[in-house]
């Protein structure tokens, strides 16, 4: 299940550049928006166009990439040389699932399921922390989460016959 926004922030429809049926800005290949001069767009908020046809999925992958290379076209841009047009390969697929389980898809189509692919998701996302003192703080954090798990608050459950919440609260006293 994807529980994560699928439109783009509200300010894009703000700022008279066309857009598409999503409401994402519409770009070339290089990130470069037509008819708004040195203005660029990617990740969430642009429809990058595939080469096949269609538009890139608005994806944390796809931005990341997106943002090294929109880096380098805008250097090239001022430097009077040509730009380069965005090309996706995927690296694969990880989701945490929780209680030390994991999904992950890696690269030529292998799955790793459980705990390897958990150990893989948290090795994956502690190289993508920025600097040595944040990276050391997630460790930390969480292998003390595992010698200390998080306190849970438990919620009881409402009794199936009441028709209110004044009535189940009613029944428990």
């Amino acid at each position: 299940m994807w529980a994560a926004g699928e439109e783009p922030a509200g300010l894009v429809k703000h700022i008279g550049v066309k857009t598409n049926k999503r409401g994402a800005i519409e770009t070339g290949g290089d990130f470069a928006v037509d008819g708004a001069s040195h203005v660029w767009a990617l990740g969430d908020c642009a429809a990058v166009p595939r080469p096949g046809g269609g538009t890139y999925a608005p994806l944390a992958q796809n931005a990341i990439r997106e943002g090294t290379l929109l880096a380098s076209n805008i250097r090239a841009r001022l430097r009077g040389k040509p730009t380069k047009n965005f090309r996706y390969r995927e690296l694969g697929q990880m989701a945490s699932l929780g209680n030390r389980q994991a999904v992950a898809e890696l690269p030529g189509g292998r799955m790793l399921t459980g705990i390897l692919a958990w150990m893989v998701w948290r090795t994956y996302y502690l190289a993508q922390v920025p600097g040595w003192n944040q990276k050391t703080r997630v460790a930390l954090d969480w292998t003390l989460a595992m010698a200390f798990p998080a306190d849970m608050a438990r919620v009881p459950l409402l009794d199936r016959n009441a028709t209110s919440f004044e009535n189940m609260h009613a029944s428990r006293r």
